[in-house]
């Protein structure tokens, strides 16, 4: 970073960057072999929320009362 926009600043913006090979690798014991697990791309792939139903599942036990609205 520019020496004259961090004295500006007051701090600086720059940081190391986290990935999770390091984070793994710093793990006791070390859990790098997660990365060659099969279903890795599965476990870490985004979820969409396309084409899904929106339903709110909440369970009965955990309400005082009965909800003023379906949970359908």
């Amino acid at each position: 970073m520019n020496s004259e926009v961090q004295a500006a600043l007051g701090f600086n913006l720059h940081a190391p960057l986290k990935t999770i090979h390091a984070y793994l690798s710093s793990l006791n014991p070390p859990m790098l072999h997660m990365l060659d697990d099969e279903l890795i791309e599965a476990a870490t792939k985004e979820i969409r929320p396309e084409g899904k139903p929106r339903k709110l599942y909440v369970s009965p036990n955990s309400l005082p009362h009965s909800p003023p609205f379906p949970l359908d």
